[in-house]
């Protein structure tokens, strides 16, 4: 049948109908040996993907997440020291000493968060920090 196509005087003098089924089967063809191309190619990147990714160290990331819990009434040694926590954390992030933070009320607020979401977004953080 491909025969056919090699000369333009054989090409002219076949019918309609075989040149539109021969044309058709051409096309066909050709689609399934570019999927087939195409899919090969797929799997190579997958199969090169996965030998070249780290393999990530597994941890229980339910422990990294502190689950915030109603804070005590009335203790005031423990109010002094979450200041002094949060003064240090603020002082370390803008680098510089304590002494010129002043802490002068904390208010909780309740985290509506869920506990899946939280650890999506600590693995996403410890994610982008390998990189």
């Amino acid at each position: 049948m491909f025969d056919k196509f090699i000369s333009p005087e054989l090409l002219g003098r076949m019918p309609l109908v075989e040149k539109i089924s021969a044309s058709l089967f051409l096309t066909v063809l050709g689609m399934v040996i570019t999927f087939i191309i195409l899919a090969v190619v797929c799997w190579f990147t997958i199969l090169l993907s996965r030998a070249c990714r780290k393999k990530p160290k597994k941890e229980d990331f339910a422990t990294l997440i502190p689950i915030p819990g109603p804070l005590k009434e009335g203790g005031r040694e423990d109010e002094s020291l979450i200041a002094a926590v949060i003064s240090a954390a603020i002082a370390a992030g803008r680098e510089t000493t304590g002494r010129h933070l002043r802490v002068t009320k904390i208010k909780r607020t309740i985290d509506h968060i869920p506990q899946w979401e939280r650890v999506g977004r600590i693995e996403q953080l410890l994610e982008r920090g390998e990189r």
